[in-house]
C-alpha cells in the first residue's frame, strides 16, 4: 500500500497535470511537457510535472536539474540548490549540473546579502524591532559567517527571552566559534527556566562533556533520559562521557579542532584516543572535511578498514556537493 505522504504527492501531481497528460505519462513525455512549461515561464506547472516524474523515477538526475531550474527562475534558491545537489550526486560526470549549482549558490548568497542590508536599514529606523536581530543571525549563519551570526544572536539574546529551540541554536553558534564556556553559561541559565526540556538538558550535557566535566555531563544525560527515555542524542552523549561506544552512534555535534584545544586541561580523559577526539571534533560540524580526513587516516592506522571506508564515502560525497576546486586540491595533496 502507498503511504499517506506518497498518496498526497501522487494525487497532487496528477491533479496538476494537464488532461492530455493523464494518459501519457512516460518519462520522456513528462520531461518534454515540463521543458515546454519552463520555456513559457510557467514554472509552477513545470514543478508539478517534474515532481511527478521524480516520484516515479527518483534516480533521474535530469528531472532534479530541470526542477532546480524552475525553482531558480522563481527565486526559490534554497529549493533549487537542493535539487541541483541531487542532480550532481546522481550524475557527477555532468559538468552542467555543477555549473547550475554554483550559479544558484551565488544567487542565493547575493539574495541573502540584500536581505541583510534591508533588515539593517529597518533597524536603523527602529532599533526595537527585536525579531530582526534573530533573523540577521540566521542570515549570517546561512552565509557561514559565524562571527557575525554570534553577534546578532547575542543582541537578540540580550533583548529577548529565548525559547528552548532558540537557546540551542544560539549555543550551537557559540560552539562553532569555540565559545564553549559562554555556551555552557547560556544553557545553564535557561535550564533554570525550562528544567524539564530534555533537548536543552542533553545539549547542556554536551557542553559539559566538551569542557571536560565528565561526571556533570553524565548526570545531565541521565536526567534527559529520565524525562525522555531512549532519546538517542542523550544516549550517545552518555556513552561518550563514560568512554564507551554507542552502537550506531552518529557524529551529530562535532566541535572544531580549535575548540577541542580549549577543553579543560585540568580534567584530562586518559582513555580518549586520537580517533575518539576526531569523532568528537566532528560532532557539531559534520562538514569539517579536514578533520574527517584525519579520522580516515587514524582508522587506517588502527586497521578499522570498514569504518574508514564509510567515512571516505562521506568525505567524497561532501567534496562533490560543492567544495571549491582549490580546497579539494589542497586536501588531495595532503593524502
Amino acid at each position: 500500500m502507498l503511504g499517506f505522504g506518497r498518496i498526497l504527492v501522487f494525487t497532487f501531481g496528477m491533479v496538476c497535470l494537464p488532461p492530455a497528460m493523464m494518459a501519457q505519462t512516460t518519462p520522456a513525455s513528462l520531461r518534454h511537457e515540463a521543458q515546454k512549461h519552463i520555456s513559457a515561464g510557467r514554472y509552477g506547472e513545470a514543478i508539478a510535472i517534474l515532481s511527478e516524474l521524480i516520484n516515479q523515477h527518483p534516480e533521474m538526475a535530469e528531472a532534479y536539474d530541470l526542477r532546480g531550474q524552475s525553482y531558480e527562475n522563481r527565486g526559490q534558491f534554497k529549493y533549487a540548490i537542493i535539487d541541483y545537489k541531487r542532480a550532481v550526486k546522481l550524475a557527477p560526470q555532468k559538468k552542467i549540473y555543477r555549473q547550475h549549482l554554483e550559479r544558484a549558490t551565488r544567487k542565493h548568497r547575493l539574495s541573502i546579502r540584500k536581505r541583510i542590508e534591508k533588515y539593517k536599514r529597518e533597524l536603523k529606523i527602529n532599533p526595537k524591532l527585536t525579531e530582526h536581530y534573530f533573523i540577521l543571525g540566521k542570515l549570517y549563519e546561512e552565509l557561514d559567517n559565524w562571527q557575525q551570526a554570534e553577534e546578532w544572536y547575542g543582541k537578540y539574546f540580550e533583548l529577548s527571552d529565548l525559547n528552548p529551540e532558540k537557546v540551542i541554536r544560539y549555543a550551537e553558534i557559540l560552539a562553532n566559534n569555540n565559545r564553549l564556556q559562554k555556551g555552557e553559561q547560556v544553557l545553564r541559565k535557561y535550564l533554570t527556566r525550562y528544567p524539564n526540556d530534555h533537548k536543552l538538558i542533553s545539549r547542556y550535557g554536551y557542553f559539559l562533556l566538551w569542557l571536560g566535566k565528565y561526571q556533570q555531563a553524565i548526570k545531565m544525560f541521565e536526567r534527559a533520559l529520565e524525562i525522555k527515555p531512549f532519546y538517542q542524542e542523550a544516549q550517545e552523549g552518555l556513552a561518550q562521557a563514560k568512554g564507551e561506544r554507542f552502537p550506531g552512534a552518529r557524529p551529530d555535534f562535532e566541535p572544531s579542532e580549535d575548540r577541542a584545544r580549549g577543553l579543560d586541561q585540568q580534567q584530562p580523559r586518559p582513555s580518549q584516543t586520537l580517533r575518539q577526539r576526531y569523532l568528537q571534533l566532528l560532532n557539531l560540524n559534520p562538514n569539517n572535511n579536514k578533520i574527517r580526513l584525519q579520522l580516515i587516516r587514524e582508522l587506517m592506522k588502527e586497521r578499522e578498514y570498514e569504518q574508514a571506508a564509510a567515512h571516505a564515502e562521506i568525505y567524497e560525497q561532501k567534496l562533490r556537493a560543492g567544495d571549491s576546486p582549490q580546497f579539494i586540491d589542497s586536501l588531495q595533496d595532503s593524502l
